[in-house]
């Protein structure tokens, strides 16, 4: 078992964070969750004046609790603060855009296109 901070790899920080943000809105929306109930969720977890949640297990179930209970929560990523708009659009992190290339050798690699910044 590997013990390294997700924050310390590149991409791992961001689909660590993403992770736990769909968990926790899918386990709020019961036993059988739907996209709309999630994204419904995950609405409810930028509210600064929030429950503040940290990503990982530690905070996993106060976070369901707090949103299952009809409050807000404050989600606090290992990338950082995360915040959506009304969109989804991601408001407070970078976000790399990158796809798979050939390096020469037939090998694949990846490759940054760009880093977004909000």
């Amino acid at each position: 078992f590997n013990q390294e901070s997700p924050a310390d790899t590149a991409f791992v920080a961001n689909a660590y964070d993403a992770t736990y943000a769909i968990a926790i809105g899918a386990a709020a929306a019961g036993p059988s969750p739907t996209g709309t109930a999630i994204a419904s969720n995950l609405a409810r977890m930028s509210d600064a004046t929030g429950t503040s949640i940290d990503v990982g297990p530690g905070d996993f179930q106060a976070g369901v609790n707090a949103l299952v209970g009809g409050g807000t929560i404050d989600l606090v990523g290992t990338s950082g603060p995360i915040d959506w708009d009304a969109q989804g659009d991601v408001l407070t992190a970078p976000t790399e855009v990158w796809q798979v290339a050939d390096d020469g050798t037939g090998n694949p690699t990846f490759k940054v296109l760009s880093t977004e910044s909000p």
